[in-house]
């Protein structure tokens, strides 16, 4: 840990943060009762995506190249999608890979395959031959929708997906103006146990795996993150130019925009020099990071309109302590909703009382205990039970 990071929140900085919270009483009552949700309880990320629609109508829901597309009309869209899916063979329980450059319709593809109570298998564009191979293998979708700026990847398998399996976007696109846009009858009946994306890990330590993302877990975020920890209103936009495929964009930022029938507003790719257009262009007033993004933002040369944004929330995780009121003062920013979490890992930690250099705290029970630094197991004391760190210290969550 930083020395200059936070290691603990006292009952001074909740004297000072929570009096500022109370217009957002309700958000937090909300992410509250998400957490009494349930795994077989009916509940899934369609049809929180579909009672969104319902409740924003023509409000925006998606920005992504000075375009604009309402809750109503995503909704519709989607629905389509979810029908040319059907077409070709589609059923709950099936996976649907999704190969492509961020942009609205690999949002849409993956949304349709959960209101089918299919898995949205969200593949990295960046992968190449055997890599590539591989994670199509642990999917064995039953259709791979594919953005043709994606088509290179394709290309570099040895041996090309099984034809007729392939839907290129244009084509799916085409197809959906035929399908109905009535919300599918299945969405009402998936449980929340059951599975809805697969992300995968970025193979630095071997082949990528696959992180699974239950419609429960992803909900949990929602309640988490979403209502308590982010807390967008609606006439907030969020601006995420992270890949659609890691859980930053498709976990923390969706569930975030949906809690709150926000808009968001889907960047391309990180560009460290035309970012703050981009946040102008959509007239963003909040923004996804992760790792060093801040880091890159601050190393552009200073100007005097560095201050000149909307933003004044962000969300992520990975911003370091050492640069954290240097970023913060710099570009004005308000609020920093920094989170520690995985996509493997059942808990997480979000700073919802916008303290300075901290990940926050987590509503749900856990330990940080002594372990060992090879093998990465827990020790136990000679009584066979856990010891907890102090405070300060490194140790294993649990």
């Amino acid at each position: 840990m930083a020395v200059d990071a936070r290691q603990k929140i006292g009952v001074t900085d909740l004297a000072v943060a929570l009096p500022k919270m109370v217009t957002e009483v309700p958000s937090l009552l909300k992410g509250l009762a998400g957490f009494t949700r349930k795994p077989h309880h009916k509940a899934s990320i369609g049809q929180v995506f579909q009672d969104a629609a319902a409740k924003r109508g023509g409000h925006p829901f998606v920005r992504f190249e000075g375009e604009s597309i309402s809750y109503t009309d995503a909704n519709a869209l989607v629905n389509q999608y979810a029908g040319v899916f059907i077409d070709r063979g589609v059923k709950r329980g099936d996976v649907v890979g999704v190969l492509s450059k961020n942009r609205p319709e690999a949002l849409f593809a993956a949304l349709a395959a959960v209101k089918l109570g299919a898995t949205a298998g969200m593949l990295n564009y960046n992968q190449r031959g055997d890599v590539l191979e591989h994670s199509l293998g642990i999917l064995d979708a039953t259709v791979l929708v594919l953005d043709e700026d994606a088509q290179e990847a394709l290309d570099s398998l040895e041996k090309a997906p099984q034809a007729g399996s392939v839907i290129p976007l244009r084509e799916l696109a085409e197809l959906a103006k035929k399908e109905s846009s009535a919300n599918p009858a299945v969405t009402s009946e998936i449980q929340a146990k059951e599975k809805a994306f697969y992300i995968f890990t970025s193979g630095t330590t071997g082949m990528p795996k696959a992180s699974l993302m239950s419609h429960f877990r992803w909900l949990k975020s929602m309640s988490g993150l979403g209502n308590m920890g982010v807390r967008l209103r609606g006439d907030d936009v969020i601006y995420c130019c992270l890949p659609l495929y890691h859980n930053n964009a498709l976990t923390v930022t969706l569930s975030s925009v949906l809690a709150g029938g926000a808009t968001m507003a889907i960047g391309k790719q990180f560009s460290v020099s035309n970012f703050w257009q981009d946040i102008k262009v959509n007239k963003a007033t909040a923004f996804t990071y992760i790792g060093e993004l801040c880091r890159y933002l601050l190393t552009q040369p200073k100007k005097d309109t560095d201050r000149d944004n909307t933003v004044k929330l962000v969300v992520g995780n990975g911003l370091r302590p050492e640069i954290w009121e240097e970023f913060t003062d710099r570009f004005g920013i308000e609020r920093v909703a920094e989170f520690y979490g995985a996509s493997e890992c059942n808990i997480a930690f979000v700073n919802a009382l916008n303290m300075k250099k901290t990940a926050g705290v987590c509503p749900l029970p856990y330990a940080v205990v002594e372990y060992d630094e090879e093998s990465g197991k827990a020790k136990r004391g000679q009584d066979g039970k856990l010891r907890k760190v102090g405070t300060g210290e490194v140790g294993l969550l649990l």
